[in-house]
């Protein structure tokens, strides 16, 4: 199932904790395909286990799902830099939080790795630990 983004859920009136405001689940649309979500679900569970994002995201107790990306931008002088890009979400196995990271131009000559894996990991610690 696809779902439109949210920033918040709810809002409440400081104090009396009444309901102000409600923001609904909308959904957008639904995979019919149930062998094909499940072979996407394995890929980002296997890039946490034994891919890319293993070495920030396999110390938590709560298993996560994760892919990384590294599309590449152009820059104003014409060079190519890869941009750190990151999808999470956990549990794997009955999603709560989603995260998306996306950090453009992050590369450089002494930095190759996907800053979006640490930034998601330090997210991921203040959730479940």
């Amino acid at each position: 199932m696809r779902v439109a983004p949210r920033v918040a859920t709810s809002a409440v009136w400081s104090g009396t904790n009444t309901v102000t405001y409600q923001n609904e689940v909308k959904v957008l649309s639904i995979l019919d395909n149930q062998n094909a979500l499940d072979r996407i679900q394995t890929g980002f569970r296997d890039c946490v286990t034994i891919g890319l994002c293993r070495s920030a995201l396999t110390n938590f107790n709560t298993p996560i799902a994760a892919k990384t990306g590294t599309a590449q931008a152009t820059t104003p002088t014409g060079e190519q830099s890869p941009n750190s890009t990151l999808v999470a979400y956990a549990p794997y196995d009955a999603p709560e939080v989603a995260i998306s990271c996306a950090i453009p131009n992050s590369w450089n000559d002494r930095l190759q790795s996907n800053l979006c894996l640490n930034i998601t990991a330090e997210i991921l610690k203040y959730k479940y630990e």
